[in-house]
Order: C-alpha cells, then sequence, then structure tokens
C-alpha cells in the first residue's frame, strides 16, 4: 500500500496560508474564465473544454499526489502556467 502525498497539504505547509489561498484562488480563476468562455463563444467551445478538463484533472491529481510546483514534471509546468496566465491569456482569439 502506499502513502498519499496530497499537493494542497504539501502547498500549505511549504508556503503558508496566505500563499496558498492565492495559488487556490488563481486556479479557480482559471478555472471560471475557460469555463464562461466555453459557454459564452460556440467556436471556442473545444479550446475552453480541453482548458478546463486538464485544470480539472490537475486540481483533481493534486489530491493524491504533489503537482502544484514539482520541477521536472510537465504536468507541474502546466499547472505553474494556469497560475500565472491572466485574463487577457484566457481571451483567445480566432
Amino acid at each position: 500500500m502506499g502513502t498519499i502525498d496530497n499537493g494542497y497539504l504539501v502547498l500549505l505547509y511549504e508556503c503558508g496560508i496566505i500563499t496558498a489561498m492565492v495559488v487556490l484562488v488563481r486556479y479557480a480563476k482559471a478555472l471560471w474564465c475557460s469555463g464562461r468562455r466555453a459557454l459564452r463563444i460556440p467556436h471556442h467551445l473545444l479550446l475552453a473544454l480541453a482548458l478546463c478538463g486538464l485544470l480539472c484533472a490537475f486540481l483533481a491529481n493534486n489530491v493524491l499526489d504533489r503537482y502544484p510546483f514539482g520541477s521536472g514534471n510537465p504536468f507541474s509546468l502546466l499547472g505553474i502556467f494556469f497560475v500565472v496566465s491572466s485574463r487577457a491569456d484566457h481571451e483567445y482569439t480566432s
């Protein structure tokens, strides 16, 4: 039987409650912007749903593994991109 390394608890322990809240709010904001974009503009539906799906998979995997700021892991780099993304980054155009 393996151990569980919860990414959210590690983030809380290593960065503190304020930084952890900032990071989680950034993830929620990226998810909200992508989801809202998918509902508003039909021709961006697949791209926005792909972003939502990737972010949901990333956030779900953090429960059982340590992904938020792991170095050398491509999935962790994707998570870092979601944290540093701004609203303008979600306003992709065709």
